[in-house]
């Protein structure tokens, strides 16, 4: 599902939130990503990764404020927001940190500040860490890069192949919960629709039910040995992390926020003891001037 196919009256009524002009890079795949770059075009950039079932739309507040000071750059992946759908091919973990490789070999960026969000973690620090060199900076926000035996029994469910094909991907019944549970603000009618807008038809919710299926919990599952070199890697990393966490989420709590502390020991951390998953909703204001006092000191 692509821009193209709004109608008019959506096309003006999405651009009140998000009012970016949308670019489209054809992947080694043939399949079509898109992505947002506002700001100066310049070889340094604040790289915006997403997770599961948002979209770049999460970061709209970010890109507004940040554009006109630097370049910012906000994807999605493939099976999510304005990225092609393709319901017969549903990329692994893997294959979306090459995706994110190769739109930051295609924008040619040589500095990325990173900001990840739920599997925007291991999507994000998998695709920077293989350019040596190109992270700045990285921001963190309710995620995991690492293995973790505290899967919400609601993910669980969802796992399950039979419930996963139900609930996911006829009812939509993952992302409507979203709308409501990833928040303890709650959001208008406006904003759920838009955060449902990629997922309305049946077809379009492959790439969320994949993701789910996608959680490694035993050492048999596709990514567990992937997630756990990944882990090791980001223990090493030596730059300055800006940790902002929703501490009322249901599925990354406050388990995930104190591993992160334990790996990154000086990073600078913000816990909204009262905000939920989506903390760039619930937080927003706060989230934004806390990051731009951090960017000012990254310099």
């Amino acid at each position: 599902m692509a821009l193209k196919q709004l109608s008019d009256y959506q096309y003006s009524q999405l651009q009140k939130y998000y009012p970016f002009q949308s670019c489209y890079l054809k992947l080694k795949s043939g399949h079509y990503y898109h992505y947002i770059d506002q700001g100066p075009r310049q070889d340094e950039a604040l790289l915006l990764v997403h997770g599961n079932p948002s979209w770049s739309f999460l970061y709209r507040h970010v890109i507004q404020k940040f554009q006109s000071q630097m370049r910012v750059i906000a994807m999605d992946h493939l099976g999510h927001g304005l990225s092609e759908n393709d319901p017969d091919y549903q990329p692994s973990l893997a294959e979306h940190q090459q995706n994110l490789v190769q739109l930051i070999d295609h924008l040619q960026l040589k500095k990325v500040i990173l900001v990840v969000h739920d599997w925007g973690g291991p999507i994000g620090l998998g695709a920077c860490l293989q350019r040596k060199g190109l992270l700045k900076g990285l921001v963190v926000s309710n995620t995991a890069v690492f293995l973790s035996p505290n899967i919400p029994w609601r993910i669980w469910l969802c796992r399950l192949r039979f419930l996963n094909h139900l609930l996911v991907g006829r009812l939509n019944l993952f992302a409507r919960a979203a709308t409501v549970m990833a928040t303890t603000k709650p959001l208008g009618r406006d904003l759920k629709y838009w955060y449902l807008y990629p997922y309305q038809r049946k077809d379009c919710r492959e790439g969320v039910k994949k993701f789910i299926l996608d959680i490694p919990l035993k050492s048999e599952d596709e990514n567990y040995s992937l997630l756990d070199k990944l882990s090791k890697q980001v223990q090493s990393l030596k730059v300055p992390v800006l940790l902002l966490w929703g501490g009322k989420d249901f599925c990354f709590d406050q388990t995930f926020y104190q591993r992160f502390c334990e790996y990154f020991p000086s990073c600078e951390k913000h816990l909204f003891a009262h905000a939920g998953h989506f903390v760039w909703e619930d937080e927003k204001q706060q989230c934004l001037e806390l990051l731009e006092k951090w960017l000012g000191r990254l310099g």
